[in-house]
């Protein structure tokens, strides 16, 4: 579960939304991990509903078992659906995106911890070349704390 929030000044307040995450060891000091949230909102008295969910990619250096940090790729994708008494067709986008972040781990047994993980993501202006941000201006920011299960 977690709060995402725009960073643009016209943007509304911040909004939850849930997920799944699966991270795994590459190395001891390295992590890999793919994740997919949700999260809906409603305009307009509820006659326009915003759906999104990013699908996304991440490397997560850890240089202390509880400490990481990184970044990764995500596709976001968005889709407007609108009240049928409305002129307008249901439309789904996506948009790539870069995300920088981090997180801590907190282990609250030998199988089961707690993780607390916030990003910034940079949306990309053009989805046919990937680009790395070359100055701190994210479009929003995400945070979230989940259950983390070892296997």
């Amino acid at each position: 579960m977690g709060i995402t929030k725009s960073t643009d000044s016209n943007a509304p307040d911040a909004q939850g939304f849930g997920g799944l995450a699966i991270r795994a060891a590459l190395l001891p000091f390295l992590k890999a991990e793919g994740g997919i949230g949700y999260r809906q909102d409603s305009f307009a008295d509820g006659d326009v509903k915003v759906r999104q969910w990013p699908v996304t990619a991440s490397l997560w250096a850890s240089p202390f078992p509880a400490l990481y940090a990184g970044g990764g790729v995500g596709w976001y994708y968005t889709t407007f659906d609108y009240n049928s008494s409305l002129p307008f067709e249901d439309t789904t986008t996506q948009k790539m995106g870069v995300h920088l972040g981090g997180g801590l781990n907190v282990p609250m047994g030998s199988r089961l911890g707690l993780d607390l993980n916030a990003r910034y993501i940079f949306m990309q202006k053009n989805n046919d070349n990937l680009h790395v941000p070359t100055t701190f201006n994210p479009d929003f920011w995400s945070t979230s704390l989940g259950l983390a299960i070892s296997f």
